[in-house]
C-alpha cells in the first residue's frame, strides 16, 4: 500500500500523568481527574479537525480507556497508537506517530504539570488552534 498523506488526520499525542492529568503516577488503578482547561482544548483540537492519542507508559491501557471514556467523552481516538498511521508495514514502533506530542517532561520544559491555558495560547500564535 502507498503511503497518502491527504489520508491521515493531523494527530496530537498526549501524555497521561501530571498532562491530561495534573496528578503524578500513584498506582496501576488510580487516575485522577482532567487537568483543568485539558478537555476544552482537547476538543478544540478535535474540531480542528485533529485526532487526539493518548500516549502513556501506564502497562494497562485497559484502565487508561476506562478512564478517558469516562472523563474525555469521545475526544480520545486511541491509546499508545495511531490509527491512521498507514506508513508502517511489518513492524511496530514503540512511539506512536504524531504531529505534536504533549508531555509534562517536554512541555513547557520544565517537568512541572502541563498548564493547558498555556498550550492553548501557543497553539493559537502558532496557527493550530
Amino acid at each position: 500500500m502507498k503511503w497518502d498523506a491527504s489520508k491521515v488526520r493531523k494527530t496530537l499525542a498526549v501524555d497521561l500523568d501530571l498532562t491530561l492529568t495534573h496528578e503524578p503516577w500513584t498506582s496501576e488503578r488510580h487516575i485522577g481527574r482532567p487537568a483543568p482547561h485539558s478537555v476544552r482544548v482537547l476538543r478544540r483540537f478535535v474540531k480542528a479537525g485533529w485526532q487526539v492519542i493518548i500516549y502513556t507508559c501506564r502497562p494497562n491501557v485497559y484502565t487508561v480507556r476506562r478512564w478517558a471514556d469516562e472523563n474525555l467523552q469521545g475526544i480520545i481516538s486511541a491509546i499508545n497508537c495511531n490509527p491512521d498511521d498507514i506508513r508502517q508495514t511489518s513492524f511496530v514502533t514503540p512511539k506512536p506517530y504524531a504531529d505534536i506530542y504533549i508531555d509534562e517532561k517536554a512541555w513547557p520544559l520544565c517537568g512541572a504539570p502541563v498548564d493547558w491555558l498555556e498550550v492553548e495560547r501557543d497553539m493559537e500564535k502558532r496557527g493550530i488552534l
